[in-house]
């Protein structure tokens, strides 16, 4: 990590140097620091998906009181994404069995979670009920509000916000998947193929305890 301190002799050590100090020392190390974040947070998208940070952005501006009170054209806009994203037929496979007996691939069709249009039609009713008593809500407790409370005025939404309590806001399930490859993958296997990798990545994350 980059770090600085100053000591009683006005000296600062900054990545292990021991540097002088002087007058723009702060801001410099201000400058620095930034683009060290800019670079993590670069690092940090370019693992994941560009559309399921979409998502999530959409779920904040869609749910987030003040936003929906400040930026009412945003709100509608990220709204209208989710309701395409989630309003129509998907396939999806589905995988089943064990790595003893074997695993069983399957296709299905999953229905759509929701109805785009009904959607638009409730988009006034949650409006309102956020400018109401909901206005200073944080966005976890408005959609258990929405789940709880409004699901039969305005169904379509409240399973918008289901979803979007079950979203994980974090990356480390992802990081847990990159150190278990690294683990595995080493210099002394670095000629492991794709399926035999991917084989024991599953019974590592997966498998019960080896006493077991």
């Amino acid at each position: 990590m980059i770090g600085a301190f100053f000591s009683g002799e006005k000296l600062t050590f900054f990545s292990g140097e021991k540097l002088s100090y002087h007058d723009n020392m702060g801001s410099e190390f201000s400058t620095v620091r930034k683009d060290y974040i800019k670079r993590i947070k670069k690092n940090i998208s370019d693992r994941l998906r560009k559309t399921d940070s979409d998502h999530y952005d959409d779920f904040c501006t869609s749910f987030e009181p003040h936003q929906i009170n400040i930026t009412q054209e945003e709100c509608i806009k990220a709204l209208e994404s989710l309701s395409t994203f989630y309003g129509y037929e998907k396939t999806v496979k589905l995988t089943d069995g064990n790595l003893i007996e074997g695993l069983q691939e399957t296709v299905s069709a999953v229905q759509p979670l929701v109805d785009p249009a009904k959607v638009k039609e409730e988009w006034p009713t949650f409006q309102g009920m956020v400018k109401g008593d909901s206005a200073d809500m944080p966005i976890n407790k408005l959609c258990k509000r929405v789940i709880l409370m409004d699901n039969v005025i305005i169904p379509n939404i409240a399973k918008l916000a289901a979803i979007a309590l079950c979203l994980q806001p974090t990356s480390v399930e992802c990081e847990r998947n990159f150190s278990t490859q690294n683990r595995l993958k080493c210099k002394q296997r670095a000629s492991i193929e794709y399926g035999a990798l991917n084989t024991l990545m599953t019974i590592s994350m997966l498998a019960p305890d080896i006493s077991k």
